[in-house]
């Protein structure tokens, strides 16, 4: 990982490699998000996060929502390598609280749609501090719960929060 940048290849790895969740942990986290925070940012915007260990270094989640307005929330996908100050920020699944446009090929996403970052390469040289400013439109999910369970699916997470099977079923193709 020269120059602290990954390539396209090690970002895959990394949202590849299994993750174990810590169970108890997991339900707290839900339990942070939806009740109350630990590190309220303004009255109505609350923040939870969740580390799981890896070998090589430590993934965080970290959920952002507005108690006000459903649509305005981010689920966060980070990870620190051990030894490196460094946090690579790998993911982001936004709720449809406004738009964005990316920046390199010009194409918007309209307000109010629900979109998800992916870091790359390519925006890792371009801006050093935003390698995760390229983003798709969804509509896989409305609610901060349903960006979660879909950052856990697809992020390699395995084990169960509050009961529900990590990875659901229903997000590989199955009944």
């Amino acid at each position: 990982m020269a120059n602290n940048m990954l390539s396209d290849q090690e970002i895959a790895s990394l949202v590849a490699l299994p993750k174990l969740l810590p169970a108890r942990r997991s339900r707290q986290l839900l339990e942070e998000t939806r009740y109350r925070s630990k590190n309220e940012i303004t009255p109505h915007q609350v923040e939870a996060s969740l580390a799981v260990p890896a070998d090589n270094g430590l993934f965080t989640i970290l959920v952002r929502r507005n108690k006000l307005r459903a649509i305005d929330f981010a689920v966060i996908l980070f990870y620190s390598e051990r030894g490196r100050v460094n946090d690579y920020r790998l993911r982001q699944y936004h709720g449809g609280h406004g738009g964005h446009t990316n920046p390199i090929e010009g194409t918007p996403i309209p307000p109010r749609t629900p979109h998800i970052h992916l870091a790359t390469y390519r925006y890792w040289e371009r801006d050093h501090d935003q390698p995760d400013r390229f983003a798709v439109a969804t509509d896989t999910f409305e609610v901060w719960e349903e960006a979660l369970y879909r950052l856990l699916s697809e992020c390699g997470f395995h084990g169960s929060v509050q009961g529900v099977q990590i990875p659901w079923p229903e997000l590989r193709g199955e009944p």
